[in-house]
């Protein structure tokens, strides 16, 4: 699906606080690491092909990563998620999402395109809850989720700036939903390692986020909205 239009979008940015005893990340060339980020993104969500429940969006600029080989089989029936005439604004600035409407199957992964500020980052922050809609629904499944607080929209996220916790590992990183979930702490451990294990950071679980390259930061953040099983995955 494309977003078309050039519309100012707003996003929140949250530069993370780097320990002064913290050894800097190591440089990585970049079309290696956007290689190895997107081996390790087919890998975590090739295992989720079984999986009808998951609705996957993400938002790009440009081109974007080829996933639709991970596509699972569609399942006959209403939309898993439905935007329905969806419109903000931030104040008096323009608008950013103009009646927005869209269809997402179940087990489809869907891709937002559009230049820098088209409002993909603003819809996908729409559907999980961060912001509230100017008008129109947002539906999981026929459920009016238009009004429903994000902790309670069962959606992962992964977002642009990865919003890692700097004082946590990236076991704890990953743990931190789970944690609020009150997941046993057997299963808890098993089901940390094992997302961290599948997005090819097993041998990482101790290092800080500080300690980390950028594509491995953004993995921890996938294993992250992964390990809690979600109904939609958005990633921006």
């Amino acid at each position: 699906a494309t977003v078309g239009g050039r519309w100012s979008a707003w996003s929140a940015s949250r530069p993370a606080r780097k320990p002064a005893a913290d050894p800097p990340a190591p440089q990585r060339d970049p079309k290696k690491a956007s290689t190895s980020l997107r081996r390790a993104t087919v890998a975590a969500l090739s295992g989720l092909g079984a999986d009808r429940r998951l609705v996957v969006i993400l938002g790009g600029e440009g081109k974007g990563q080829d996933f639709s080989p991970l596509a699972a089989p569609v399942v006959a029936g209403d939309p898993a998620v439905r935007i329905s005439h969806v419109s903000k604004r931030f104040g008096t600035g323009p608008v950013v999402l103009d009646d927005i409407s869209l269809d997402i199957e179940r087990g489809k992964l869907t891709t937002l395109l559009g230049p820098s500020g088209c409002g993909k980052t603003t819809l996908l922050r729409c559907i999980a809850g961060f912001y509230d809609c100017d008008g129109g629904r947002v539906l999981f499944d026929q459920d009016d989720m238009t009004h429903v607080p994000t902790h309670h929209r069962d959606i992962g996220m992964v977002f642009q700036d990865y919003a890692l916790f700097p004082d946590k590992s990236a076991f704890d990183n990953v743990a931190y939903g789970l944690h609020a979930r009150k997941i046993p702490k057997v299963e808890l451990r098993e089901r940390v390692n094992a997302a961290l294990d599948k997005v090819g950071l097993a041998h990482l679980t101790d290092r800080y986020p500080a300690q980390m390259s950028g594509g491995q930061r953004q993995r921890v953040a996938l294993a992250r909205a992964l390990v809690i099983r979600p109904r939609v995955l958005l990633m921006d």
